[in-house]
């Protein structure tokens, strides 16, 4: 039996920008329940030192948990568009 050891033919999935934003938007629900939940359960409070101390409070766990969704959104992209770009750039086959 011969083995086909070509790459089998992969369509990009496009993900457009309203489903993008959804995927941010429950990251961040998630983190807030998560934080608003296991807290009180666990009985701390979260704190940050940066010259005086802060307390991390909603606002901070939305805010870094939206801006490392987008990220997380926006490397896949950014790092196919300069592979493409780029001249030198080759895939080997697997």
């Amino acid at each position: 039996m011969a083995t086909n050891l070509t790459q089998p033919d992969i369509k990009q999935i496009r993900v457009t920008g309203r489903s993008r934003l959804l995927v941010v938007g429950v990251t961040a629900a998630a983190a807030l329940a998560l934080w608003a939940i296991l807290a009180p359960l666990a009985g701390i409070t979260l704190e940050a030192q940066q010259g005086a101390l802060m307390h991390i409070g909603a606002g901070a766990v939305f805010f870094a948990s939206a801006a490392m969704a987008f990220a997380g959104s926006a490397l896949p992209h950014s790092t196919l568009w300069s592979a493409r770009r780029s001249s030198s750039a080759c895939v080997a086959p697997l």
